[in-house]
């Protein structure tokens, strides 16, 4: 019953780290892909209309409010569980 138990936990062990490496590295595509996507529009929007400082600047600091939440949500809560 130990041995067979000691299997059971070993091979769940396993799957959950399995599952967290699959969750880093669907989040760190994911991560990259609306980072790209963001910036593009971000720079199609600038380039058809000049924004003044005052714009730029909430867009700079939307960026990296919008990146440090995609990159907690996405890439470091799946590094930690692993």
């Amino acid at each position: 019953m130990d041995k067979s138990y000691k299997q059971f936990v070993d091979k769940l062990n396993s799957y959950i780290k399995k599952f967290y490496f699959y969750q880093l590295i669907r989040g760190s595509m994911l991560f990259i892909l609306l980072l790209l996507a963001y910036l593009g529009s971000i720079a199609l929007m600038e380039y058809f209309s000049y924004f003044n400082p005052h714009i730029k600047l909430l867009i700079v600091v939307t960026s990296l409010i919008i990146t440090g939440i995609i990159a907690v949500y996405f890439v470091i809560i799946p590094f930690i569980k692993l």
